[in-house]
Formats: C-alpha cells, structure tokens, sequence
C-alpha cells in the first residue's frame, strides 16, 4: 500500500504572535516552528497503517522552505520512508497549498492511502484534506478520532454533534486526523541515525492562491471584569445583565 501523509509547520502554539510591517504576515524573526500537531497524528496512524500491510510504504510532503528538513527528518525517524518539500514563492493560501500537494501525489502515480491533520493550528481552516480529495477524484473522511483498516477497506469513526459517526470504506481515500485518534510515538536514537540515509528531497511547485490577506488585526482587548455585588445580593444584577447585556438567557 501506498501511503502518503502531508505535513506543514505552524508557529509553535507557545510563541508570541506579532504581525509584520506590511500587516499581511506575521514577523517570523525569533519564531519558533512545529510540526502541526493534528498532522502528528495523521503521521502516526499512517505508519501504523504501513505496519499493519506489509510491503506499504509512506511517504512525506510539505510545502514551504528547506527549513523544513529538520522536521521531515523527525518524520523520517518516526518511520516514514521517503520525504519532499514542495517549494513556491508568494503567500499560499488553501486552495494553493491543496493544488500543491495534488500535483506531487498526481506525479508520484497516486496513493492508496492520503493523512492529513483535520487542520492546521495557524488559521484553523480545515480546507486542505477535502480540497485535496476533489482534486485527487477521491472520498474523503474527516476529523477521525478512531481508525481500524487493512488492505480490503478500512472503519473510520468521527465525533459529530451529540454522538459518534462511523464510516466503513475502502481505498483509496483521504482522511484528516484529531486529537485523540492516536498517541504519536517518540523516535529513539537509532532511528534517527538511521532518518540520515532515507531520501529527502526538495523540488519546486507553482500554484496560485483563490484569495489574499488584506490584514492581519490582533484581537482587541477585553474589557475589565466588574463585580456587581456579593453573596445573595449579586444573583438579580448578574442574572440581568445575563439576560439583557451578554443576552445568554
């Protein structure tokens, strides 16, 4: 089988953001990144799925700048196989990532099975898995908290509204990881010895974004607390400002 998970690098979910001059991108300098950590469970539920089959191979995309290694060798040490960085100029939005992401796999002769994390921790868009999966002419099954699958189909399950969703399929098919699905292993010394000599490679991609930031705004402050009373006394005051003011009654 073969297996193909795409990750991206977000700022480390402890950093300080701080928006750039142009009011477009945030300032990068001292930025510590990360590998998304829904895409950390996509990552090990694709090796789980190449040790479950054997003779399955699982390869790793990014899109971004070869920074980026340092990661894809974490990837590498985990147990993928193979890994490319797809490098473009310009901002990318969802939609140019997804195309991205698309073209590689098209050229690669497909995959069996596509991981993706159900969205990245920079802007929560949750666009990617599905955009790929149009593109790719594939189904797709988001947001798994569960998966059990071998080489004649696979059970996904899903949190939705009120319960759990569970979905039988086969492949291929791309699916988008949450929190909860699995616990992502740590690599050990020997591995990532051995990350060393797997094949890593950049090449260039081209795609243009469907939208552009016209700005980024930090969120303003709140506003400061009041203490409307105490004991019995408060309970009228913050039951009418509740109903009236915050309106959630």
């Amino acid at each position: 089988m073969k297996i193909i998970v795409c990750l991206c690098r977000v700022p480390d979910t402890a950093t300080r953001i701080v928006i750039g001059a142009s009011q477009t991108t945030i300032e990068t300098q001292g930025v510590q990144y990360i590998i998304n950590p829904f895409d950390e469970f996509a990552l090990e539920e694709a090796i789980r799925l190449k040790e479950k089959i054997p003779g399955s191979t699982v390869m790793v995309l990014t899109v971004g700048k070869e920074d980026a290694q340092k990661d894809l060798k974490t990837a590498l040490a985990k147990g993928a196989d193979e890994a490319i960085i797809i490098k473009a100029d310009g901002p990318l939005d969802s939609l140019a990532i997804a195309r991205l992401l698309a073209d590689t796999i098209t050229a690669a002769g497909g995959a069996d099975a596509v991981w993706c994390g159900k969205q990245s921790v920079e802007d929560d868009a949750a666009a990617v898995g599905p955009m790929l999966a149009a593109m790719l002419d594939i189904p797709c099954v988001t947001r798994l908290i569960g998966f059990e699958g071998d080489a004649a189909g696979f059970t996904a399950t899903r949190e939705v509204e009120g319960g759990r969703e569970s979905a039988k399929g086969s492949f291929p098919c791309v699916f988008t990881a949450d929190k909860g699905l699995n616990k992502p292993r740590q690599a050990g010394l020997k591995e990532i010895m051995a990350a060393g000599k797997k094949p890593l490679r950049t090449q260039a991609g081209s795609a243009q974004p469907g939208s552009n930031v016209l700005q980024m705004v930090l969120p303003a402050d709140r506003a400061a607390g009041r203490i409307v009373g105490e004991g019995v006394a408060a309970v009228a005051p913050v039951v009418d400002l509740l109903r009236n003011e915050a309106k959630v009654i």
